[in-house]
C-alpha cells in the first residue's frame, strides 16, 4: 500500500479477513501459490483496491480448481522377427493412481494414446509377446509420470533373435525358413552314387568267344551207336549231358576273358 505499507494475511478457503487502520490510497492484493496437486486452478478478482477515508473496501478473490489431466502415449517397436513380429498384436496392462487400470492392444510399430488421465505415476507392463523360434528381449517397460497438461510417452521395444543353439527352448529354424543340407541323402540313408556316366560301353571291351566254327558235331561224339541202330535211352541222356557241358565251358571261357580284361 501507500508509503511502503506491506502486510501478510492468511485466509481459510471460503473465509474472510479484515485489515483495519489503513490510510487512504491504493492497495494491491497478491495471492501466493495456491495450487493443489492433481488440479489445475485459475484466480479471478480485483488485484487492486482503493481505500477511501471512513469507507470500507472489499475484494473477493476466487480460486477455481479443476482436476488436472494429462495424456500417455505408448509406442510398440519391434526389431527382428519379420512380418510375424510386425503384424502381431501386443497387449499391455496400464496401472495408475487411485486404482486406475486399463488394457490396451497395439500392433507392431504402432502406438496408442490414453487421454484424460489423472496426474501421477503409471506402470506399463507387456503381456506375453513370445514368437516361436525366437529369443525375446524387452526394453522400455516400467513407470512413467503423467504431469498436468503435458503429454507423457513411453516406447516399449521387443527384439527377436533366432537362438544360436538349436537345443535351446524355442530353438531350431525360425518360422518361414527351410534348412537344406549341402549334400542331401536319399530316403533310406543311401548316399548318392557318384561318377556314373550315361555313356554306353563299347563292344570292344568284351572278349567274345573266338574260333568257334558253326560245324555240326559228329553224332559219334554225342552218343555211342550200335550199327545203324538209333541211340538208346542211356545214349540220348549222355548226348544231352555232353551238350550241357559244352555250354558250360563256353560260359566259363567268356567269364574268364571278361576277368582278364
Amino acid at each position: 500500500g501507500p508509503d511502503g505499507y506491506s502486510r501478510t494475511e492468511s485466509v481459510t478457503g471460503d473465509g474472510t479477513v479484515t485489515i483495519e487502520d489503513l490510510v487512504p490510497g491504493e492497495y494491491t492484493i497478491t495471492e501466493a501459490d495456491a495450487g493443489i496437486e492433481g488440479y489445475s486452478w485459475t484466480v479471478s478478482g480485483a488485484e487492486e483496491a482503493t481505500v477511501v477515508g471512513d469507507r470500507n473496501s472489499e475484494v473477493t478473490v476466487t480460486n477455481t480448481y479443476t482436476p488436472a489431466i494429462g495424456s500417455l502415449t505408448i509406442t510398440k517397436a519391434v526389431v527382428g522377427g519379420g512380418g510375424t513380429a510386425v503384424n502381431k498384436e501386443y497387449t499391455f496392462t496400464v496401472t495408475g493412481p487411485a486404482g486406475y487400470m486399463d488394457t490396451v492392444t497395439i500392433t507392431g510399430n504402432g502406438s496408442v494414446t490414453l487421454e484424460n488421465l489423472a496426474l501421477g505415476e503409471y506402470t506399463i507392463t507387456e503381456q506375453d509377446a513370445a514368437i516361436a523360434g525366437y529369443n525375446l528381449t524387452v526394453t522400455g517397460e516400467g513407470s512413467v509420470t503423467v504431469a498436468a497438461n503435458r503429454a507423457a510417452g513411453v516406447t516399449v521395444t521387443n527384439t527377436y533373435t533366432p537362438p544360436t543353439n538349436p537345443n535351446e527352448p524355442g530353438g531350431g529354424t525360425p518360422p518361414g525358413t527351410t534348412e537344406i543340407p549341402e549334400n542331401p541323402t536319399p530316403t533310406g540313408g543311401t548316399p548318392p552314387i557318384e561318377n556314373i556316366t550315361d555313356e554306353p560301353t563299347p563292344l570292344s571291351s568284351f572278349n567274345m568267344l573266338e574260333n568257334i566254327e558253326d560245324e555240326d558235331v559228329p553224332l559219334a561224339f554225342m552218343a555211342p551207336m550200335t550199327g545203324d541202330e538209333a541211340p538208346t535211352g542211356a545214349a540220348a541222356l549222355f548226348s544231352l549231358m555232353a551238350l550241357g557241358m559244352m555250354g558250360a565251358f563256353g560260359i566259363l571261357g567268356f567269364k574268364k576273358d571278361e576277368e582278364d580284361a
